[in-house]
């Protein structure tokens, strides 16, 4: 998913939202909430892009609506104000959570998916590691580096059950140290990511939406090797216990 040009300088923290527009937050889930954003803060939106730049707290807010054919995409991000290359990273996460807290609680609940990307700046790839660990405060589910970024992924991946919502957290460090092409390296990242969750959301609805005929199919099989277990027990029997109906009986199953 290409967002083109970086929309405001590389953020400190992106928060991509994936809707199905069969559920219960509709179609116009990503109209509505830039309508609400507008309102609250006294804000535009800028055509084609279906987006709204604002202050929210000491951030630099961007909050972009793409729709595609039967799921609606938001891109919510931050850039920390107040923030310096001398602020731990885990302050700058508190702030931004804090300062982006009223944006989300305009959102609807039970996404299909959401996508948590933290950006750490780090001056080497060993930092960056430490950084993304400490964060976690235990030991990464995975790293790796994609597109000039060490993305790791924190270990609280998982989908939430009690509202079939796919989750993902990570820890992005671009490797660049120049803003410009660290914050083209975030976008685009975040770009693919937002593909990513898409395509995620809409897995995570079909299997939430056919989760009792999985049921019902995980039963069936477990009774019906069961069954097969049994007839295995009575074939396994001495040939003197074994009678011509019996056979017949299993045979005919």
């Amino acid at each position: 998913m290409n967002l083109g040009k970086p929309p405001i300088g590389a953020p400190n923290l992106v928060h991509i939202m994936t809707y199905q527009a069969t559920g219960e937050a509709g179609s116009a889930v990503g109209s509505r909430i830039l309508q609400e954003i507008e309102c609250r803060y006294g804000v535009r939106r800028s055509e084609p892009d279906d987006a709204v730049k604002f202050t929210s707290g000491s951030c630099e807010a961007y909050v972009r609506s793409i729709q595609e054919d039967d799921s609606t995409v938001l891109i919510i991000s931050a850039l920390s104000g107040s923030a310096d290359r001398a602020t731990p990273f885990a302050q700058v996460q508190a702030d931004c959570d804090a300062d982006m807290n009223p944006v989300l609680q305009l959102l609807p609940e039970r996404p299909s998916s959401t996508f948590v990307i933290r950006i750490a700046e780090a001056k080497s790839l060993k930092e960056a590691s430490n950084m993304a660990e400490t964060y976690a405060a235990r030991r990464l589910s995975s790293a790796g580096i994609v597109d000039g970024c060490l993305v790791s992924t924190m270990p609280s991946l998982a989908c939430d059950q009690a509202f079939t919502t796919l989750r993902w957290e990570l820890v992005v460090s671009p490797l660049s140290h120049h803003l410009e092409e660290a914050s083209s390296s975030v976008w685009r990242l975040a770009g693919e990511l937002a593909s990513l969750a898409s395509y995620a959301g809409r897995l995570s609805h079909l299997r939430s939406g056919r989760e009792l005929m999985l049921k019902q199919v995980d039963a069936s099989e477990e009774s019906t090797q069961l069954r097969i277990d049994e007839i295995l027990m009575e074939l396994r029997k001495p040939a003197e216990q074994l009678k011509p109906e019996d056979l017949e009986e299993v045979l005919r199953e």
